[in-house]
């Protein structure tokens, strides 16, 4: 889901600033459960398959977090531990973000190319994949190197890791973004700053609506045009044009 489409502006985000508040004054743990249930349906409401790689991802780094933390391990079995939670993300990211890239890289290049990547392997890229396979690997990387002492509980853990403002755009978060010195959350409706946050949510949806869209349809026609007819200064104003619509585009998250 698109935090600019009117299902999360209208429905997903008003119930989440109105509910949740409420239930952490009853009950902080139902409360991060919440938040949990929410920003996993947020993530996955339109393609609810993405969860799949999402979910094992953070559910194998969990478990090889709560591994390295044992007192007992070798230096040696926390690097093959580390080195599989690598293998795994790094082959999930590959999987759905660089094969059909180089598929699509060859197939551009090469026009006869008889490289044709086969029908089980073309997939949707699920969103935020990048983001969230780093994110785990950070947190693996830190209890790897002693930074962490504690892990949170699996609901605390997962909420990182599916937290629905970066979940789809960044930014990357670390464990000390998320998590005190005790691997308690810091997430509190008593720290949140309503009138703030409001203010930069309209500035985010100014920047991407007004902007980074608009970009975006200029440069569309830009390209979908007669490579034959665009002067020097054409290819110039549509390569800056690009580029700004990027930058706005995250700006803009």
């Amino acid at each position: 889901m698109f935090f600019h489409s009117p299902t999360a502006l209208f429905l997903f985000l008003p119930i989440v600033f109105f509910l949740y508040p409420l239930l952490e004054f009853k009950s902080y743990f139902f409360s991060r459960l919440f938040l949990l249930i929410f920003s996993l349906t947020f993530y996955g409401f339109d393609h609810p398959w993405f969860l799949a790689p999402l979910l094992l991802s953070a559910t194998i780094d969990y478990l090889i977090s709560r591994k390295l933390l044992s007192r007992n391990l070798s230096k040696r079995s926390k690097t093959f531990f580390t080195s599989i939670s690598l293998l795994i993300n790094l082959g999930l990211l590959i999987l759905f973000k660089y094969i059909p890239f180089i598929e699509e890289s060859f197939s551009f290049l090469y026009s006869d190319s008889s490289i044709v990547l086969p029908s089980q392997f073309k997939f949707i890229m699920p969103a935020g994949i990048s983001f969230y396979t780093f994110q785990t690997l950070s947190y693996v990387f830190d209890v790897y190197k002693g930074k962490l002492k504690d892990l949170p509980n699996p609901i605390d853990y997962f909420l990182y890791v599916c937290y629905f403002p970066q979940l789809v755009a960044g930014p990357i978060l670390r464990p000390s973004d998320f998590f005190d010195s005790n691997s308690v959350i810091k997430l509190k409706a008593s720290n949140s700053l309503i009138y703030s946050g409001f203010r930069r949510i309209c500035f985010g949806l100014f920047l991407k609506l007004c902007i980074a869209d608009e970009l975006a349809r200029l440069n569309d026609l830009a390209f979908a045009g007669d490579a034959s007819f665009i002067s020097l200064i054409d290819a110039w104003t549509i390569s800056f044009g690009f580029g700004l619509q990027i930058y706005f585009d995250f700006s803009a998250y």
